[in-house]
């Protein structure tokens, strides 16, 4: 019996939404640090943990289980310090970490703690951010890989993965 293709398009996108949520799982403990200042040659896993202590969150070195700084230090962005991945070593860590990020408006530079999304997940998160600065949207913010935004005229936040789900809830 053949298949017909809506069927096997229908297929390929639950394999593909599976596949997107493996690749996110695999990412839970993860959390991206834009614009900590680098120090020479630095301990980074030391210096999470110090911005961590600024934020007021119980997390030790010890809890950080891999912690670097992505790309080259040459060009125009040779002031702008290097992305930092933070790896956490429990999920709880991960999350009490995420979770202080709103302390950051009192650190003297300019850091943004985000999750460490997929590139699928990635785009509709941008897209968000983006309606929130056109005053589409009133917020948004990620948990768990999962993405949500607030309108200002309803009660409830709502949650998305993709484009289309976003594109949807924003036609609300």
């Amino acid at each position: 019996q053949s298949e017909s293709i809506k069927e096997v398009k229908e297929k390929c996108k639950t394999l593909t939404t599976e596949i997107d949520q493996l690749k996110q799982d695999k990412r839970n403990k993860t959390l991206r640090i834009t614009g900590l200042p680098e120090k020479g040659v630095e301990n980074v896993a030391a210096r999470v943990a110090e911005l961590a202590r600024t934020m007021n969150v119980d997390i030790k070195e010890t809890d950080i289980e891999n912690a670097f700084r992505v790309g080259k230090k040459t060009g125009v962005a040779q002031n702008e310090p290097r992305l930092i991945i933070a790896i956490f070593s429990r999920q709880a860590a991960k999350k009490a970490f995420y979770m202080g990020r709103t302390k950051l408006k009192k650190y003297s530079a300019p850091v943004f703690i985000n999750e460490d999304l997929t590139p699928a997940r990635s785009e509709p998160a941008m897209k968000a951010r983006k309606m929130v600065k056109e005053k589409k949207a009133e917020n948004t913010w990620t948990i768990d890989g999962a993405v949500f935004i607030k309108f200002a005229n309803k009660d409830k936040p709502k949650r998305f993965i993709t484009i289309e789900e976003l594109n949807s809830v924003a036609n609300e």
